[in-house]
């Protein structure tokens, strides 16, 4: 395929990837999406498979129509309607870790035609970006381009706070202090039959990272949040390397290694391997839910 066609494939709006029969996007334009963000190269089957549940989490984010339009935006601002145009703000975020919100906006403003300046919403451009970098809702002031998911925690990227201050402040990180007398206990208490058999807590899939092991009391009983998208997470961890700096994760397209593969090990610990009636679970849920095949 000629990178005209890629690019002009690129051009196409948003709405062109979505379908009667759900969200359909070209090769060439996942292509383009995945070596943009993770440097990842989807010439193989395995790639595509890993990735193929966060590109259905792409398209409707790019294509929801559950919108909310603030009364605070300016009068004819619009979302980026294009894989190019978000592809541009993904470059932003990847080469300028360590800049405000308020100085990426205007970077981006200076070499922006007159046009679309006036025209593109810009705070909603960013969020939009972060949102499908790292899974995690990102909200501003002006933004209008926010999809209502049932998220619990709903964090806000201020203009004075770089990108790397907004993941920190996400998704914290701490080190264990194990000469406070650290309680221990047994892994197959975290097993998803465990909880659901003996504790009465179900599991809430999402597609929101930080919401990741929160446990929540309703009056309709107890759910335990689990991120749903183990490809996007592998994704991550082949791209960050073994770097452990928050700023080469984000210059990389990622999180950081070491958060990235903790994650990664807690999904090990809600559905040992060797636990069948575990899996049993997580395969229904696979099959009634179209949760990611990775799992």
């Amino acid at each position: 395929m000629s990178s005209g066609t890629q690019n002009q494939r690129l051009s196409d709006p948003f709405s062109n990837s979505r379908t009667p029969d759900g969200i359909d996007l070209h090769d060439d334009i996942k292509a383009a999406i995945a070596d943009a963000i993770w440097a990842e190269k989807l010439d193989n089957l395995e790639g595509k498979s890993r990735l193929a549940h966060w590109f259905r989490y792409y398209g409707d984010e790019t294509t929801s129509t559950t919108v909310l339009r603030t009364s605070r935006r300016k009068a004819g601002k619009a979302p980026i309607r294009t894989h190019a145009e978000l592809l541009s703000f993904i470059q932003l975020l990847k080469q300028n870790p360590l800049r405000s919100r308020a100085d990426l906006k205007q970077l981006w403003q200076s070499s922006a035609s007159q046009t679309t300046r006036n025209t593109l919403d810009l705070d909603g451009a960013l969020d939009l970006a972060v949102r499908l970098m790292f899974m995690a809702a990102c909200r501003s002031p002006t933004a209008f381009n926010v999809v209502y998911t049932g998220q619990i925690f709903k964090p806000s990227w201020k203009d004075e706070d770089t990108l790397k201050e907004f993941i920190e402040s996400v998704f914290p990180q701490y080190e264990l202090n194990q000469a406070n007398g650290a309680e221990l206990i047994r892994t197959e208490k975290f097993s998803t039959h465990y909880l659901k058999e003996y504790v009465d807590v179900q599991i809430k899939w999402t597609n929101h990272l930080p919401d990741h092991l929160i446990l929540q009391r309703t009056n309709d009983g107890k759910y335990l949040y689990v991120f749903g998208h183990a490809g996007f997470l592998e994704t991550c961890s082949r791209a960050s390397g073994t770097g452990k700096s928050n700023e080469r994760g984000l210059s990389s397209g990622s999180l950081p290694f070491g958060f990235v593969n903790e994650t990664l090990r807690t999904l090990d610990l809600l559905f040992p391997p060797q636990d069948k009636r575990s899996g049993a679970l997580l395969t229904q849920d696979i099959k009634n839910k179209a949760l990611d095949q990775r799992y």
